[in-house]
């Protein structure tokens, strides 16, 4: 039997499973492969260019990956939707402020999630003066749940 380790990291509660069994039991579905999966298909598929996301983000997180990208925003959620609807279930995109934002699962551990955001340079005067998106239409945002 698996007895939970309860680990107490300031305000979060990890549970951690000890044991025999304490295995991953979908092997491939750590936070870091699904992290370096999607990275793939945004890069390698939809031909996302990796940028910094110091620029944008006060804070850093290891899963973040930030992307430039030349096209519509549409068309990128089209493409996008397309590529991942295979492994992930989609949560629906929603628009906020010309920024569009979506959470996904994957469908065989739903347990791991991730979050595309999705932001348009010209209607953000501080994407615009960026010279890291200089060449590229969209910044798209990549956040994978630890």
């Amino acid at each position: 039997m698996k007895r939970p380790l309860l680990l107490l990291t300031g305000v979060l509660i990890f549970l951690i499973p000890v044991g025999k069994q304490a295995m991953n039991p979908h092997p491939g579905n750590t936070s870091s492969e699904l992290f370096d999966k999607i990275r793939g298909i945004i890069e390698a598929r939809l031909g996302g260019e990796e940028i910094s996301c110091r620029a944008f983000y006060e804070t850093t997180y290891p899963l973040r990956a930030c992307y430039g990208w030349k096209g519509q925003t549409r068309d990128f959620i089209s493409r996008f939707n397309r590529e991942i609807s295979s492994i992930a279930t989609i949560g629906g995109w929603r628009e906020d402020y010309a920024v569009c934002g979506s959470f996904f699962a994957l469908k065989e551990s739903p347990d791991r999630t991730f979050g595309v955001s999705i932001a348009p340079k010209v209607a953000h005067p501080d994407l615009e003066s960026d010279d890291s998106l200089r060449e590229f239409d969209l910044l798209v945002t990549l956040t994978v749940d630890q």
